[in-house]
């Protein structure tokens, strides 16, 4: 199934909206964020954090925009696993 980047968008806020009541789904992410490689996360903060399209995220890390949506693909993969191998709560 192809999503644009809108869709996505909307469905992540979607899924945190139904985890907002579950802070240590965002301990256990905020955990798994720090594992990130430096291009992975700065990615990530650029796109989600900062809440701007792809193409200025990009622009502020002077890449281009197809190598950020690369990044960020492979950021939520990687905060997926992450998720899946870390199912408990962090202390």
């Amino acid at each position: 199934i192809s999503m644009s980047e809108e869709q996505l968008a909307l469905i992540e806020q979607s899924v945190i909206a139904l985890e907002a009541d579950r802070p240590e789904v965002f301990d256990r992410l905020a955990h798994c964020r720090k594992q990130l490689p430096q291009p992975l996360a700065e990615s990530i903060e650029a796109y989600y954090d900062e809440e701007v399209r792809t193409d200025e995220a990009a622009s502020r890390l002077n890449i281009n925009p197809a190598t950020l949506r690369k990044r960020l693909e492979r950021a939520r993969e990687a905060l997926r696993r992450c998720l899946q191998a870390n199912p408990a709560p962090l202390s």
